[in-house]
């Protein structure tokens, strides 16, 4: 599980003459650039699109986007006790949403090619590492293994019907990767009301259209076009000599801040769990794995 991170993803949003010679498709154009903002998720989603269409069905589409992006939001924040994630837990489970659905699959797909690194029904344990966080001091024994106890995919149960069934109070938490399903979702709007050239910035997360677009990558300029490029390991915050950034599910303890990873991949859904994922297991486990999924992963080691 991933606690709230400041990425360290720049986006430099306008064309870059000649960047992807060779490359059509990531070629940009010269169509006026729009942008629009919105605080959702925790974090500061961006949309950039280039487009000749009309200008206020440009700015309507993009509007319909980040409207899109608050419904998720409402979908998938445990910190909203409305949210349908926080329906569910109090509940034991239920008939969850189309979103909720495909994220849990998703999810769960993701937790066994992983071997467990990345896991959605950590919410015991990521609240408490918040309260330690907000308080500067580490939690017990005690409550870390009252909190594991209540947490794992294994109490997490499909029935006929797709019924959901949540044993053992465990809570779901989709932090890890639900801005980057968000990121994804947004951007097939953009892409339906025939606005190709897009990127979406969920925070850091990043899902790049058609057309070629410059990012910054932990200070490595490229230009990216049809993919999604996601880190971790920006902030480390210590608690009581423990770190409480990103929670090994194995252990329900932080892991030590030597190294970020980025992940680049097809969709922001898939890089956006792998760099949770990959922050926690050992880097040569991390890079096998990588290497089968076929994505690309960059791990950044950091002095001591």
């Amino acid at each position: 599980m991933i606690l709230p991170v400041f990425l360290t993803l720049a986006l430099a949003a306008q064309p870059v003459p000649g960047a992807a010679a060779g490359e059509a498709d990531c070629s940009p154009s010269q169509a006026p650039r729009y942008e629009a903002q919105r605080a959702l998720m925790g974090t500061l989603f961006r949309v950039v699109v280039r487009s000749d269409q009309d200008p206020s069905q440009i700015r309507a589409a993009m509007e319909q986007a980040l409207d899109l992006g608050r419904e998720l939001e409402q979908t998938f924040s445990d910190y909203q006790p409305s949210s349908e994630v926080n329906s569910l837990a109090q509940s034991g489970g239920g008939t969850p949403s189309p979103d909720v659905l495909h994220l849990l699959e998703r999810s769960t797909q993701l937790h066994h090619e992983t071997g467990g690194a990345f896991d959605v029904a950590q919410g015991h344990l990521t609240r408490l590492w918040r309260r330690a966080e907000r308080r500067q001091q580490a939690p017990d024994e005690e409550a870390l293994s009252r909190a594991a106890a209540q947490s794992g995919m294994h109490l997490v149960h499909l029935q006929t019907g797709d019924e959901l069934l949540l044993k053992n109070g465990v809570r779901l938490d989709f932090g890890g990767i639900a801005k980057g399903y968000a990121a994804d979702r947004l951007l097939e709007l953009l892409e339906r009301a025939g606005l190709s050239e897009a990127l979406i910035d969920a925070g850091g997360d990043l899902r790049i259209g058609a057309g070629g677009w410059a990012v910054s990558v932990d200070g490595v300029a490229r230009v990216e076009c049809h993919s999604a490029i996601a880190s971790s390991g920006g902030r480390w915050q210590q608690v009581s000599g423990m770190y409480a950034h990103i929670v090994d599910p194995a252990t329900g303890k932080g892991v030590a801040p030597n190294r970020s990873v980025t992940v680049r991949a097809r969709d922001a859904t898939t890089a956006d769990a792998l760099a949770t994922a990959f922050s926690v297991m050992p880097p040569s486990e991390a890079r096998s794995l990588a290497a089968h999924l076929n994505v690309e992963l960059t791990i950044t080691r950091h002095d001591p």
